[in-house]
């Protein structure tokens, strides 16, 4: 007698069952913090990383922009502020799918605390980049996502910049990608050159095809012009991921299967 379909299905669903929900290579990496951490302390398994949700988020680099640079059609100055974040003044918070990112303190038209995202006085400038890779080590990843709160604050004509930008290469883990590569994809959110404004905004994108390595270059553009009284800010930023819509689909027909099983035998 052959078995019927539904008996195939179970085989096959429970089979996979066993696969994914096995011990897998990665249970051992360290978790991104729940209270704010900074990165130069988070544990090294992996390098200078950690692992939240399915991801893991390895090898951050603190930086500038020491040349100018066009993203998504906006001009980025080479950094002219004297003491720009670094890893020692980045913090870390873990997320479901994703990590968040910040500066401790904050920032107003007196004071603007060095090691912040935070520039003030007029015509002042600040480039900062910060890049990491990013690994799924169970379903691809099919989408990114970027959020976070910007305050530009101009008290001259010219208005203040506030802006993040996320330019990400997909399928390595090196950031070596410039825009019009097949693999280069950016994102943002921001004012640029706006008034007085606090915003909290997301952007996010679809990728054509799923991938397992993201390495990623975020970068933070805080400019203001004119008045002494103008300053940019971000205070927040995070990056999310979601998984690939085939690898869920394939998870929900291996759970309807061990349900079908249970459902035979109970009868």
């Amino acid at each position: 007698m052959k078995p019927s379909f539904l008996m195939m299905l179970t085989r096959v669903s429970v089979a996979g069952i066993a696969i994914t929900i096995g011990v897998p290579a990665w249970a051992a990496i360290v978790p991104c913090p729940i209270a704010p951490t900074a990165l130069a302390t988070i544990p090294v398994t992996p390098t200078n990383g950690c692992n939240a949700g399915s991801i893991q988020f390895s090898n951050f680099v603190a930086g500038v922009v020491s040349a100018p640079t066009t993203i998504l059609g906006t001009t980025v100055v080479a950094n002219a502020w004297g003491a720009p974040p670094t890893t020692s003044t980045i913090d870390l918070n873990g997320l479901g799918n994703g990590i968040q990112l910040r500066t401790p303190g904050t920032c107003d038209s007196n004071t603007a605390t060095a090691g912040t995202y935070c520039v003030q006085g007029a015509n002042q400038s600040m480039s900062a980049t910060l890049t990491y890779s990013m690994h799924a080590t169970a379903a691809a990843i099919s989408t990114m996502s970027l959020s976070g709160t910007v305050v530009s604050h101009s008290s001259g004509g010219g208005g203040a910049t506030a802006a993040v930008f996320r330019e990400m290469c997909l399928g390595t883990s090196t950031f070596s990608c410039v825009a019009g590569d097949a693999n280069y994809v950016a994102i943002s959110i921001g004012a640029v050159q706006g008034q007085f404004q606090t915003l909290s905004q997301s952007a996010s994108t679809t990728f054509q095809t799923a991938v397992t390595d993201i390495a990623v270059r975020d970068t933070v553009f805080l400019q203001t012009q004119n008045g002494n009284g103008s300053f940019a800010e971000v205070t927040i930023f995070d990056v999310g991921s979601v998984p690939e819509p085939a690898t869920l689909s394939m998870v929900g027909i291996a759970l309807a299967g061990l349900g079908a099983l249970r459902f035979r035998k109970r009868k």
